[in-house]
């Protein structure tokens, strides 16, 4: 190695570490790509010579040359939902393993000028496509237009057929959690249902009174609440003091969890007296006092099937639009049994 390859402020070449190793600049090419033809001892080799230079390979340099970034855009507008933060784990892990990041930029009012502004600042930051986390309407539109010409998916939202989205059935989740409350006996079930804006929480209230509406049973009045363990515990006293309240649907796992704190302080006992389903299925589900029957989301299939949508098209792969839905499964567990004779 000469002096000057070690000399501080000298920025070590490929060519550099290629000279140390004894191998061919294309080599040490192949090596930082993760190329898998190379024989082990010499990655090995060219690892070691690197490290000892403190060779960074130059993924911009790179990424101009390939004319690809390797990094995903996703656009959001809360991490502070189970869906949202959940989603984004399940994307981020993905990508990782197909060799990509993540880039979030958050959007701080739901409106069609944010995403458009995050659309422009993922731009300059170089992404090779875009995921959009649309959990709510927009507050100024009534659908939802994105830039042509971009690589997108859309997670959670009304998009219709103009792009790909992948949603979790909500639908078919609310109809499981209703149509168990009804098969255990329970003449009709009460909804605490999540906020108005909200895709989700509009589509499990509409599943719910789909399903008493079919069965001929009374569709009581929802109680809102806004995702929060503390308006579901709201909401949950509300219900806890009406004598005829013997089954409760909460659109989430946290405002199901409010519902239990309540009916324990209100004295109706959990499941003999009123039975309660949550939706989520949160990895603390299982040890609510009782464990919570809840219906099991999928996120992690959610952010496989966004990332592999994303590549497709990055692939320039066909990649339709339209919605596709990643199933549910209600899990039973021991919030609920028939209601009391």
């Amino acid at each position: 190695m000469t002096a000057a390859a070690r000399r501080p402020g000298r920025r070590v070449s490929m060519a550099d570490v290629a000279r140390l190793a004894g191998v061919s600049s294309q080599t040490v090419s192949r090596v930082s790509t993760g190329h898998p033809g190379v024989v082990e001892s010499t990655r090995r080799q060219v690892l070691d010579a690197m490290a000892e230079l403190g060779y960074r390979p130059n993924s911009a340099a790179r990424a101009l040359k390939r004319g690809e970034f390797r990094t995903l855009g996703v656009i959001l507008f809360t991490l502070a939902t189970t869906g949202n933060s959940r989603t984004v784990e399940a994307i981020a892990t993905h990508a990782a393993h197909e060799g990509y990041a993540i880039t979030l930029i958050p959007v701080a009012l739901p409106t069609q000028d944010g995403v458009l502004g995050a659309f422009t600042r993922l731009g300059e930051l170089a992404v090779d496509g875009i995921i959009v986390i649309m959990e709510v309407h927009l507050l100024d539109t009534a659908n939802l237009t994105l830039p042509p010409g971009v690589q997108v998916v859309v997670v959670d939202s009304d998009a219709g057929d103009r792009y790909p989205v992948v949603d979790t059935d909500q639908a078919d989740g609310a109809r499981q959690a209703v149509r168990h409350l009804l098969g255990l006996g329970h003449r009709t079930v009460r909804h605490v249902t999540g906020p108005a804006e909200s895709f989700a929480s509009e589509r499990r209230a509409g599943a719910w009174r789909e399903v008493l509406t079919e069965a001929g049973r009374e569709i009581p009045p929802v109680e809102r609440g806004d995702w929060s363990a503390e308006s579901g515990y709201q909401a949950g006293l509300r219900l806890a003091d009406d004598p005829s309240c013997t089954a409760v649907f909460a659109a989430n796992d946290q405002m199901a969890l409010g519902v239990l704190r309540a009916m324990a302080e209100r004295g109706r006992k959990v499941p003999e007296e009123v039975s309660v389903v949550g939706f989520d299925d949160i990895p603390d589900a299982g040890s609510y006092l009782p464990p919570l029957t809840t219906v099991h989301q999928d996120f992690a299939e959610v952010g496989r099937r966004c990332v592999e949508a994303m590549l497709r098209q990055i692939r320039h792969e066909p990649v339709d639009a339209g919605t596709v839905l990643v199933p549910t499964t209600l899990i039973a567990r021991a919030s609920t049994a028939p209601p009391p004779r």
